[in-house]
């Protein structure tokens, strides 16, 4: 029988404006026995967490820069 581990759960979101959502779903999924793994995907300002993957590492992936992003309008 195979072990059952703690499943992990990717969480993505705009961490300048719905920070409070996204942690309250943090805390439901660790309630439920998951693990979160927060992504920030945010434009303007800065999450008030530490997210695992943040606005910069996510636009870096596209190739571009949050600069890039916000002047793009």
């Amino acid at each position: 029988m195979s072990e059952i581990t703690q499943p992990r759960i990717l969480l993505i979101g705009t961490g300048d404006t719905k920070a409070d959502e996204l942690l309250f779903m943090s805390e439901c999924i660790a309630r439920a026995g998951g693990r979160t793994i927060m992504m920030d995907i945010s434009v303007l300002g800065d999450p008030p967490y530490q997210p695992a993957h943040d606005k910069h590492a996510v636009a870096a992936a596209a190739e571009t820069t949050i600069a890039a992003i916000a002047s793009s309008g």
